[in-house]
């Protein structure tokens, strides 16, 4: 029986983390640089052609590892850009990762020991005067970017439109790309956007931004960038809204109550504080994307935060179908999905109105969204359905498969990816158990879980066209207590054996596993920096992975001082979606 298995592991976090460098920026070591062939100083512009000079990464040399830097071709260069190969050592991008699929031997990176590197190209649009002038000229700016594992280093592409006198008209904009939207893995994903040309505008100033935020190396990723006029480009409509912790609703094209509208619908608790968010809906599906088992609806919406701000509860995308969106197709058979690189990553999806033609799409994150409709229905009548609420942390997932099923896809994912997750592909069954710890430490509470299942009929390794659609449920993991929670070292009031002791604590819930734990002097834990009065020792702990079980190291490079009553506290973490517990009890104990 052929079986992939695979379980993504929680580790336990400290406090205070140093990192190495990332595996894309490991050893500094001595820089090789070589310049570049100088750019030209304008590149005259053609319409229906791509205007950005060696935009794949393709002339000249390349770099083979994370200390070389072979400065573009083409492109006027500040910082440490350079030019790389797919799969060089160090972590970066392999042909295997996602990015593009007619991707060359090279793309472009931000390069070593910089925070921030650009490229730039000045494009003389004096040839085209007439298009420009005559309006409705559209352009088309796209490109594929990306960054390494779960690191915030992210690359941008910029295109500003000019006048004679240089001063900007009109500017678009594609990226970043974040770690979520990758998932936390290495690889680019393909990001577009289309607009008019300005009437007046002469010149087009492309700028590639590379920006490191952790790391020695700056892993901002790129390739495949092209600006293209000609046609009249869509233009998306598009709505701008703060919305605070109370919650709110963006209406676009009056809301899913019009035709053709669309509402995104943020509860209360969502956002800690004011958020401003921009959704954007376009009558189009995303350039270069395909949907296993179905095909796209001409429809994109994208949804951004100013601040990436992560969401704290579920957000319910609601779209109005027109009949020509529908084109005649069943809408319970219409899908919603996160456009992730080159395919998409279906959600769960709800009918609010049948006659309306109106959609619900449950999220989690904040990116770009499609519809689809099934053209290959695969698994059904899910168990969990969604919305079910366990009662304990071991579940067995259940589904039917469609006739001829030989193998099957499932994915259990935890609600915004915060948490470890599961990927697997085994011979034709109809359930899969997920066990609660110890057997496995994978289930954190009070958290919505997204899964799905897709099927296919051939007995070998099966191609992307060989699955089903996925047929995809939500779930909701128990909720837990603090008091459940009690000191076992040092006891209550005694004396600890040294200023860097162990602390330990039980726990009557054994399906607890990842904890929060604070010490200090300080009995209310005051971490504010303008009235702290003293040290907080914080760490989120794996008690699974401890030894013995359930155990805080204070660290060796800052111990406790001598003589002092010190107070500590244990809660559960809670991740995702959930609601945090109060701090239970304090206890106390003195140092030596």
């Amino acid at each position: 029986m052929r079986s992939l298995f695979r379980l993504l592991a929680l580790v336990a976090i400290t406090a205070v983390m140093v990192m190495p460098p990332a595996a894309g920026a490991q050893g500094m070591g001595r820089q090789s640089v070589t310049p570049a062939v100088a750019a030209p100083a304008s590149t005259l512009a053609a319409l229906g052609v791509n205007l950005i000079v060696n935009g794949d990464a393709e002339t000249g040399a390349s770099a083979t590892d994370n200390v070389g830097v072979q400065r573009p071709n083409g492109w006027v260069v500040s910082g440490s850009l350079t030019q790389v190969q797919y799969g060089s050592r160090g972590g970066f991008p392999s042909s295997s990762t996602p990015g593009p699929a007619d991707r060359g031997a090279a793309l472009f990176a931000g390069g070593p020991s910089n925070l921030n590197a650009t490229g730039t190209q000045a494009i003389d649009l004096t040839g085209d005067a007439a298009s420009v002038d005559g309006g409705g000229l559209g352009f088309t700016l796209a490109g594929y970017l990306g960054g390494f594992a779960a690191q915030g280093d992210n690359a941008t592409l910029t295109v500003s439109f000019q006048d004679d006198y240089g001063k900007d008209l009109a500017t678009a904009s594609i990226g970043p790309v974040t770690s979520a939207d990758r998932g936390f893995a290495t690889g680019l994903l393909a990001r577009s956007g289309s607009g008019v040309v300005p009437v007046g505008a002469r010149k087009a100033q492309v700028v590639l931004l590379f920006t490191r935020t952790e790391g020695a190396y700056n892993d901002g990723y790129a390739d495949n960038l092209s600006l293209v006029l000609g046609g009249a480009a869509p233009a998306p409509a598009s709505v701008r809204q703060v919305v605070g912790p109370g919650g709110g609703a963006i209406l676009v094209g009056g809301g899913a109550g019009a035709d053709g509208g669309v509402t995104v619908d943020v509860p209360h608790g969502v956002f800690a504080g004011p958020t401003v968010v921009t959704v954007a809906v376009i009558n189009q599906a995303p350039a270069g994307v395909s949907v296993s088992g179905g095909a796209l609806l001409a429809k994109t919406v994208e949804v951004t935060t100013s601040t990436g701000a992560s969401l704290l509860g579920a957000v319910e995308l609601q779209v109005n179908l027109t009949a020509d969106d529908l084109r005649g197709r069943v809408i319970s058979a219409i899908k919603g999905g996160v456009v992730v690189g080159s395919t998409v990553d279906p959600r769960p999806t709800r009918v609010v109105n049948p006659g309306d033609g109106v959609l619900a799409v449950m999220l989690d994150h904040f990116t770009k969204f499609t519809l689809f409709s099934i053209v290959k229905p695969g698994a059904g009548g899910g168990a969990p359905s969604n919305g079910t609420v366990l009662d304990q942390f071991n579940v067995t997932l259940t589904w039917t498969n469609p006739p001829g099923t030989t193998q099957y896809e499932l994915q259990n994912v935890p609600f915004n990816g915060d948490g470890p997750a599961v990927d697997i592909i085994r011979n034709v069954e109809t359930s899969f158990s997920l066990p609660a710890p110890p057997e496995w430490y994978g289930m954190l509470p009070d958290m919505t879980y997204f899964w799905r299942v897709r099927t296919t009929t051939v007995t070998g390794t099966p191609t992307e066209a060989d699955w089903t659609a996925w047929g995809s449920w939500n779930y909701r993991t128990p909720k837990v207590a603090s008091d459940s929670i009690s000191p076992v070292s040092p006891p209550a009031g005694a004396t600890a054996p040294a200023l860097t002791p162990a602390l330990s604590w039980a726990n009557s819930n054994p399906a607890v596993f990842y904890y929060e734990v604070q010490v200090s002097k300080d009995r209310s834990f005051n971490t504010a920096p303008a009235t702290a009065t003293a040290m907080v020792y914080g760490a989120l702990v794996h008690g699974g992975a401890t030894a013995p079980a359930n155990t805080y190291n204070i660290p060796a490079a800052f111990p406790l001082e001598r003589g002092i009553n010190y107070h500590w506290r244990v809660r559960p973490r809670i991740q995702g979606d959930g609601t945090p517990l109060a701090w239970p009890s304090t206890w106390s104990f003195q140092s030596p």
